[in-house]
């Protein structure tokens, strides 16, 4: 009896090569992605504050007009 060893074709091996490939891309992708939420944190964080001290006297002149009125 003969026994024969499988090997991988072309269109297999260029498969692996494209998996490996998308490995490298998600692994970089995934640098990429925490640095960008990283930048947009520290920049929004600030501009969230700003909004919200802006916010709270219209907001306190609102109510107050609110409970004068009724």
């Amino acid at each position: 009896m003969r026994t024969t060893a499988l090997t991988m074709n072309t269109p297999e091996l260029a498969l692996a090569a494209i998996e490996r490939a998308a490995e490298k891309f998600n692994t970089a992708t995934e640098h990429v992605t925490l640095a960008t939420k990283t930048v947009a944190m520290l920049a929004g964080a600030p501009l969230l504050g700003l909004v919200f001290v802006l916010a709270v006297p219209v907001i306190c002149v609102a109510l107050t007009a609110y409970y004068a009125a009724n």
